[in-house]
């Protein structure tokens, strides 16, 4: 019996090239990461484009017998996933559309292309039997068919010299058949290879060691531990282990999900698990590596001593970690500063831990605590890269005046490289310094690159990195720096918050507000997702949104007098009076940053007084001026030659800033 042809169909819409076999979606070339069930939706809508697919037939199709009772969630949220990778909007959609209480519709012009499977050993054969038959059929339909000598004619039959251009002939058609046959084996030993490769890539979660000590108090060293097993994991192996974020793993506190479950929720391999015990000065540290797919635990060790050897523990952590996973273990990982003393690391562990809690007096507990590390042991590096990130977000948040968060973050990031220039995070400190607050894009980015060649599995790096691309134009690697974070760090409100963002700075509107909506309702008192949906709703003049996301920003910013101020003035000159009130238009006792003033007076309809903040905010330096160029809130004044101005010199000011450095 004959070997059938086997062929596989590509299905084009737009930019997108979808593998009706696979599920694989790439756009423009680029592969789009998709789940399998919602790429098993996307299929089955695109069978039938133009034709409505019921929520039943989706259920029997994609999900088939298994019972779910969260159905209605599970295909909500497979929708959810396939819009955000074709970047279509629920409201305006491009490819799909909500039937209500029905179903869905593939609306999108879809084209087919069938195409062989490369993989399959009988195509070959089958397109040459194909083509012969192709050439057959054309010969018949001729007057006169042509006839040619045949290569592998028996030499007898031609002439001499017919005889020497056969054997030429022959020879050159062997000679490219050994070197065609060459370069397929270069060819599959290249793939088997790459897929090897691939296969031995591992990624790992570290759950939140469990505070045994009986003490509240104490839990600053359970969850630094945490922290540290996390960094030092991160840079083991970079190249062949994933580690997920602190963020995402610290969601898991005290969570009753398997094993399994959390392997899943977070898409890893492997799980550490680890509790700290403490008496006096001496502790107990267990820690356990668990493989997901049957649950079983590789190695478990228990580790006892005192205090300050903490750090030695970590060490050896680590080093069970590489050769349980059969990794390399780097010199990043192994041959870090130990600290001297138990005080130093005991205060470094608990900047970690108040750093983690990202509030004012957080923050200046974090600042306390690595001061006191870096007075206890000088040559601390890891304290001195941790203070230059506290100082870097002291500055943005606006609460410590920025030219003195820009000296004291430069100065301890320096002083950090000075000691290790191997430290990922301090060239990420660095580079956020040059670029949110000397405006310096160029000398940023450079930074910011070392630091993700050092450490690939640190998010600060990539999500910064994501900004400054965000604040130069360069949508789409922003676009894939954010997804490269979100990859470590899943479970992160920012880095969905600022994904948003992105989809904002792009004017694709509707995307941003599904993106961050997602984030409200995870967790609906993330101030920073409400601050970016009030930019939005105000860009696209849906008033009623913007008001109500407004007063949730207006209360958290402002005092009880002011906030009763805005509100009176809702009532009596509605939005834009209690814009105007709240940034006090020629009131210089704004609670915030001038771009925020300068947004206020924009959706206000107020262009002027706008034009006189962002005036301001480039006199004072404020970091937040490099926003403004990009930010479709000042759309409506990119005509204006005070606004060309303004952009103008802080293009400017950029270059003498590089210049003087």
């Amino acid at each position: 019996m004959a070997l059938q042809p086997t062929h596989r169909t590509s299905r084009q819409f737009g930019p997108f090239s979808l593998d009706a076999q696979t599920g694989e979606l790439t756009r423009n070339g680029l592969r789009v990461r998709l789940q399998p069930q919602p790429a098993r939706m996307l299929i089955l809508l695109t069978d039938t484009p133009g034709a409505l697919v019921t929520r039943e037939e989706i259920r029997r199709q994609v999900w088939g017998t298994d019972t779910l009772t969260d159905l209605e969630q599970s295909i909500n949220f497979a929708i959810r996933q396939i819009r955000a990778a074709l970047r279509d909007a629920p409201d305006n959609p491009t490819y799909l559309e909500t039937i209500s209480k029905r179903g869905y519709r593939f609306i999108a012009p879809v084209s087919e292309t069938v195409v062989e499977d490369k993989r399959d050993p009988s195509n070959r054969d089958t397109k040459d039997a194909s083509t012969t038959r192709d050439v057959a059929q054309k010969n018949s339909e001729g007057t006169l068919p042509i006839s040619f000598p045949s290569p592998m004619a028996s030499p007898s039959a031609l002439s001499s010299p017919a005889r020497k251009q056969t054997r030429l002939i022959q020879t050159v058609f062997l000679l490219g058949s050994f070197a065609g046959i060459c370069l397929l084996l270069v060819f599959l030993f290249v793939r088997y290879k790459k897929r090897v490769a691939v296969a031995r890539d591992d990624s790992i979660a570290v759950l939140p060691f469990v505070n045994l000590t009986g003490d509240p108090s104490l839990e600053y060293l359970s969850d630094g531990m945490t922290e540290e097993m996390i960094t030092r994991l991160a840079k083991l192996d970079p190249a062949h282990l994933k580690v997920i974020a602190r963020t995402s793993a610290m969601s898991y506190k005290d969570t009753h999900k398997t094993a399994q479950q959390i392997g899943q929720d977070l898409n890893v391999q492997y799980l550490m698990e680890g509790s700290l015990q403490k008496r006096d000065n001496q502790v107990r540290v267990i820690a356990q590596l668990i493989r997901v797919s049957d649950q079983m635990h590789i190695w478990a060790q228990p580790y006892d001593g005192q205090l300050d050897q903490l750090v030695t523990f970590e060490n050896q952590i680590t080093r069970s970690v590489a050769n349980s996973l059969a990794l390399h273990l780097s010199a990043a990982s192994m041959e870090g500063h130990i600290p001297v003393g138990s005080q130093a690391h005991n205060d470094y562990l608990q900047g970690i831990y108040a750093l983690s809690q990202r509030s004012k007096q957080d923050f200046e507990r974090a600042m306390q605590s690595f001061s006191y590390a870096i007075q206890e042991d000088p040559q601390y590096a890891d304290a001195y890269a941790q203070l230059a990130v506290t100082y870097n977000l002291m500055g943005q948040y606006n609460w410590m005046r920025q030219d003195e968060a820009r000296s004291q973050a430069k100065a301890a990031a320096l002083q950090a490289l000075t000691l290790d220039d191997t430290s990922g995070e301090a060239h990420a400190a660095l580079g956020f310094s040059e670029w949110f607050y000397d405006w310096n894009s160029i000398d940023a980015e450079k930074q910011m690159l070392r630091a993700i060649e050092l450490e690939p599995n640190n998010v600060d790096a990539h999500h910064w990195y994501s900004q400054l691309l965000m604040t130069e134009g360069r949508l789409d690697e922003s676009e894939r720096q954010m997804h490269a974070a979100l990859a470590l760090d899943p479970n992160s409100l920012i880095l969905r918050t600022n994904l948003g963002w992105i989809h904002y700075t792009a004017r694709n509107y509707p995307l941003a507000i599904e993106e961050i909506k997602l984030v409200v309702t995870q967790n609906p008192g993330f101030l920073t997702a409400h601050y970016k949906l009030w930019w939005i709703y105000s860009v696209i003049h849906d008033e009623p949104h913007a008001w109500q996301e407004f007063q949730i920003v207006a209360r958290s910013i402002s005092s009880p007098e002011q906030g009763a101020k805005v509100l009176s003035a809702y009532k009596t000159t509605r939005y834009a009076g209690a814009l105007l009130t709240l940034a006090g238009a020629g009131d210089s006792n704004y609670y915030g940053n001038r771009v925020d003033a300068a947004r206020c007076m924009i959706f206000a309809g107020n262009s002027a007084d706008a034009l006189r903040e962002l005036g301001i905010g480039l006199k004072q330096h404020d970091g937040w001026m490099i926003f403004v160029p990009t930010d479709p809130a000042f759309d409506p004044l990119h005509s204006d030659p005070s606004y060309l101005l303004i952009v103008k010199n802080l293009r400017n000011n950029s270059k003498q800033t590089t210049r003087v450095q």
